[in-house]
């Protein structure tokens, strides 16, 4: 039979088993990634300690040679061998990316069988990526995937209790009140039935508190939480490590000094050597929209410098106004906008391990962005969303902040007065505006994950069908993954 090699493995052990049946590919590039990610959801599930790990190589030939390839098909054998855990996958080359999806089962209760996670990523594979990305590449999503399914997986534990303390077999962490639970069936089968018995209770110096009737070899639900939040932690660190590198006093100060320059080129430069240039045509329709009133203010502001020069001549609060804020655009408020165009391709280059920058990754300079330009540290650390936002508020303030505290000049050198009361609020409100992004910035984490995950449960759209009758019908449609 399919399992005859595996059955006497599940008779003799009473541990979880886990294992990767295999990753489905359809091109050579991915035949090469299939075999790099099972090797890292091996390590991830061996590293876990709680596991049996079944002979993989040997699993998916046994698949291949009964023809045992489908969903359903993996899934009864799985059950019938003993599995706890079951992870499958696929990828799929679709030229300039890859579609993967890695799904995991659980096959004792309280899963029996079904669903506990699925990972869908699109992973960009343009040009530049060798091995080296590769191997990297596939660690990634293998430990997202991994985090990701340990958050929500859940394994029978037996317990004994002794001396007023709680062991588990497998070894669990327990915090708080856990339920407890009894089975007539002992053994790791799919159909195990469980029935509740009582709780147990940690309490803050170790001992254990129960009530029910709760006796040893009773079962807990083991969470693996524990291992989700390692993974998360490890990985995203180690990327770190491998894309960026340390700071030097000397390139921090040469990053300060260049931001006004940057800041007066960004009109010319952002538009021809950015985003043309990197084929960033969303960003380029961002900055087009985003960008345009604020840049007619400064040259507006530019234009009417021969006006306000001139003596017992009339110049308006708008026209000063304008003029001192195009100072500003132009040393200072720019600077965001020229972040967002280099930013975005060296965060996409480091997303896909591509070597290593010596910009990016500071949380000094993305307060001092935020500092010194509306969104300057949220574009620096990739979020283009919150960036536009701080962006549009922090101009709109300093704008009016500005027309607040310019009087206009009258004929003859007379000036008339300003709302001091109004001034100042406008001053408190975009001081506080500033501490909230510069908090903000600094203690967002850079965008670097790799390609786009899709792990939203609920998703809505519109819908428009007609029924048997031929009558038109409209409305929004939901769908669930599970």
């Amino acid at each position: 039979m399919l399992f005859s090699c595996f059955s006497g493995l599940s008779a003799a052990t009473e541990s979880p088993m886990g294992a990767v049946a295999g990753i489905i590919g359809n091109s050579p590039r991915t035949f090469r990634l299939s075999a790099g990610m099972e090797q890292q959801l091996l390590g991830i599930l061996r590293s876990a300690g709680r596991f049996d790990i079944v002979n993989s190589p040997l699993l998916k030939q046994e698949l291949k040679n009964f023809k045992c390839l489908e969903e359903k098909c993996i899934l009864r054998f799985a059950g019938r061998a003993g599995f706890s855990l079951l992870i499958h996958g696929e990828l799929d080359d679709r030229g300039d990316e890859l579609l993967l999806v890695l799904s995991g089962y659980g096959m004792e209760y309280p899963f029996k069988g079904r669903l506990v996670y699925r990972y869908r990523a699109r992973i960009p594979m343009t040009g530049g990526i060798g091995a080296r990305e590769y191997n990297f590449i596939t660690e990634e999503h293998a430990a997202r995937f991994m985090a990701g399914l340990f958050n929500v997986f859940k394994l029978p534990a037996s317990i004994t209790l002794k001396n007023n303390r709680i062991a588990t077999a497998p070894d669990f962490p327990v915090y708080g009140t856990v339920r407890v639970f009894r089975t007539d069936s002992p053994g790791r089968k799919i159909q195990t039935s469980y029935k509740y018995t009582g709780t147990i209770t940690m309490m803050p110096d170790g001992s254990v508190k129960t009530s029910g009737s709760v006796r040893d070899g009773d079962y807990i639900l083991g969470s693996f939480k524990d291992k989700a939040d390692f993974l998360k932690t490890f990985y995203k660190g180690r990327k770190r490590e491998l894309i960026f590198k340390r700071h030097g006093v000397e390139s921090i100060i040469y990053t300060v000094l260049l931001a006004p320059i940057a800041s007066a080129a960004m009109p010319v430069i952002n538009p021809s050597f950015g985003y043309y240039m990197n084929n960033d045509w969303a960003g380029l329709g961002l900055w087009s929209l985003n960008a345009a009133p604020w840049i007619y203010f400064e040259v507006d502001g530019f234009m009417a410098h021969k006006n306000i020069q001139k003596k017992n001549k009339w110049v308006s609060r708008y026209t000063r106004t304008n003029y001192a804020f195009a100072w500003y655009m132009a040393f200072a408020g720019g600077t965001s906008l020229f972040i967002d165009t280099l930013s975005h391709q060296y965060l996409f280059e480091a997303s896909q391990f591509k070597g290593i920058s010596s910009i990016l990754g500071n949380s000094f300079l993305a307060g001092y962005f935020s500092v010194i330009s509306g969104g300057g540290g949220h574009f620096y650390r990739g979020y283009r969303g919150w960036g536009y936002l701080y962006f549009q508020i922090n101009n709109t303030l300093m704008y009016l902040t500005m027309y607040a505290f310019t009087p206009p000049v009258y004929e003859g050198g007379g000036s008339g007065k300003i709302n001091r009361k109004l001034a100042w609020s406008l001053v408190g409100a975009l001081g506080a505006v500033k501490i909230v992004e510069v908090i903000h910035a600094v203690l967002l984490h850079d965008k670097i994950s790799n390609g786009t995950v899709e792990e939203e449960s609920f998703t809505f759209a519109p819908v428009f069908k007609f029924d048997a009758v031929g009558k038109a019908t409209w409305g929004i449609q939901a769908a669930f993954r599970f």
